[in-house]
């Protein structure tokens, strides 16, 4: 992989890592040399049931992570629709969230460390840093050093914009986490206090910094007990007027589904077989899922 990264830095070709290719905007496709991960960089490198972190390889499939930590009761919190082919690698690049992001949050919440190949071909680990760790990389020498030193220019120089327009709205998947340069802004724009971790700078940059090789993952413990309460509506005002109130009890996930798409399963003969929830004619309705112990 670092011979590939510096044959294409040596010859000025853009590089394309690229998992299952599951993302719906184009991120898979480009002028470049793409690093196809998922067939052979797919495994599970180490689990650490007890600190509840996981540390793969960026072609590993979302559900291959879920059955291996299952046994132990555990398993990744961010779930995407598409987690029977969508990797860790895509994950992190797209900082992908699912049906239970409102309990678990997006993939940048559960990154701890990433180990990556840079533009030139050298190695790189990014992960959690105290002040006096970010300014020795500041000093360092090559690419990584580099890399801290217009990091550190930009927080200095924008911070204060970044506190003050920054969007505070936490389920945001687009642009750069220019918020992470700041760590006294939090998931929904709360101060936080965390030390500064340049992995989640990382996520949602869609391989534009850098090459993952192994990436150091949060685990969460799975839930003893959940239910679910499908909830008719007879407009789709109605059911969009009533979230607030839903997500006021605590739900583990909630997902609207509307009446073109209920009419489209209808008429598919697989999914049709699956409607027997469903009761009437419904214009909308709402799933909502809880969970305990």
């Amino acid at each position: 992989m670092r011979a590939a990264i510096e044959i294409a830095a040596k010859h000025k070709v853009a590089i394309l890592p690229r998992g299952g290719g599951t993302s719906l905007t184009g991120q898979t496709v480009n002028h470049a040399l793409v690093l196809d991960f998922s067939r052979y960089m797919d495994k599970v490198l180490e689990v650490n049931a007890e600190a509840l972190w996981a540390r793969v390889q960026p072609g590993l499939v979302q559900d291959n992570l879920n059955h291996h930590v299952r046994p132990l009761g555990l398993g990744f919190g961010p779930d995407t629709s598409t987690s029977n082919r969508a990797t860790l690698g895509g994950m992190l690049g797209n900082n992908s969230g699912g049906s239970h992001s409102i309990a678990y949050g997006l993939t940048v919440e559960h990154v701890i460390e990433l180990t990556t190949v840079l533009a030139d071909g050298s190695r790189a680990v990014f992960g959690e840093v105290t002040p006096d760790e970010f300014a020795a990389k500041c000093r360092a020498p090559g690419l990584e050093g580099q890399i801290y030193r217009e990091v550190a220019r930009i927080r200095e120089t924008y911070a204060d914009e970044i506190q003050s327009r920054y969007p505070a709205h936490w389920r945001r998947v687009s642009g750069y986490n220019l918020n992470e340069l700041v760590p006294a802004i939090g998931r929904r724009g709360t101060t936080n206090g965390r030390p500064f971790n340049m992995a989640r700078l990382i996520v949602g940059s869609e391989g534009t910094f850098v090459t993952v090789l192994e990436a150091k993952m949060r685990l969460i413990r799975r839930p003893k007990k959940t239910a679910v309460e499908v909830i008719h509506y007879r407009d789709i005002q109605e059911a969009l007027e009533s979230s607030s109130s839903i997500l006021e009890t605590g739900p583990y996930a909630v997902e609207l589904t509307d009446k073109m798409i209920l009419d489209l399963a209808r008429n598919n003969i697989e999914q049709s077989q699956r409607m027997g929830f469903v009761q009437g004619d419904p214009a909308a309705i709402m799933i909502v899922e809880y969970a305990g112990e």
